[in-house]
């Protein structure tokens, strides 16, 4: 149906969430909380697999550039590359991929061919970031340049409506200005994404989910987010993960 349909002109699906974003980082939560709960506990396995299709069925880039550095964080956690199954799985892998090769290209220029448009006309960066980069040239330097004083550059102040970049740091500086934005991220990091409480899995999840809301946005002024995040990070400060192999 439409309605649930992440995007209106490519594929993709985010269910009841009203935005691609609140379906990228609630996924992502939800990717890092079962897969905490598997590795520690041996628990949520259904629920993990679940997940992790959810992840590729939503269609936005930035969940399954968060899905793929996971899945080589998990990788690297449990020594899968000192096993002969990795390989061989692996190696089934792209054997299925070549052989399927015409089906994957024509599933890609029909549900994402906004995107090789894109491509096409403006290039690689433009494609991957969805035009966050033309945001970045159109919005940022000539709200800096053209419609800021000093009282701005220490304290922010644009609207929100009119011009957004949808890169994380740009954005909150632009709303909180230099002064504003070092308090925002100084007390936003010591109390409540704090790193020094997390143990080795979670400091690495949470760094990989910092680095997708940079290149996505969104993340820092999403109230329901900072509710999801919570509990995600009362998860990831229980016990540390015991070294369990497969």
């Amino acid at each position: 149906m439409p309605i649930f349909k992440t995007y209106y002109n490519r594929f993709g699906s985010s269910g009841a969430f009203m935005t691609p974003s609140m379906i990228t980082y609630f996924n992502a939560f939800a990717l890092t909380y079962f897969l905490h709960k598997y590795i520690n506990k041996r628990k949520n396995l259904i629920e993990l697999i679940l997940v992790s299709i959810v992840c590729f069925l939503t269609g936005t880039k930035a969940l399954i550039f968060f899905f793929l550095l996971t899945l080589f964080h998990f990788t690297l956690l449990q020594r899968l590359y000192a096993k002969k199954s990795f390989y061989m799985f692996f190696f089934g892998l792209i054997v299925l991929l070549i052989l399927l090769k015409d089906k994957i290209t024509e599933f890609i220029f029909v549900n994402f061919k906004p995107l090789l448009v894109v491509y096409e006309e403006r290039g690689l960066i433009s494609s991957l970031t969805s035009l966050r980069d033309v945001n970045f040239r159109n919005n940022f330097f000539p709200v800096i340049s053209e419609k800021w004083n000093l009282y701005n550059f220490l304290f922010g102040g644009t609207d929100f409506e009119i011009y957004r970049v949808e890169f994380e740091i740009f954005d909150v500086f632009l709303f909180f200005g230099i002064v504003g934005m070092l308090l925002y991220l100084f007390f936003y990091f010591k109390n409540i994404m704090n790193f020094n409480k997390m143990k080795r899995f979670g400091k690495v999840q949470m760094g990989i989910l910092m680095l997708t809301a940079l290149i996505s946005g969104n993340f820092l002024n999403n109230a329901p987010i900072a509710f999801y995040l919570i509990i995600v990070l009362n998860e990831l400060r229980q016990d540390d993960l015991k070294n369990i192999t497969l």
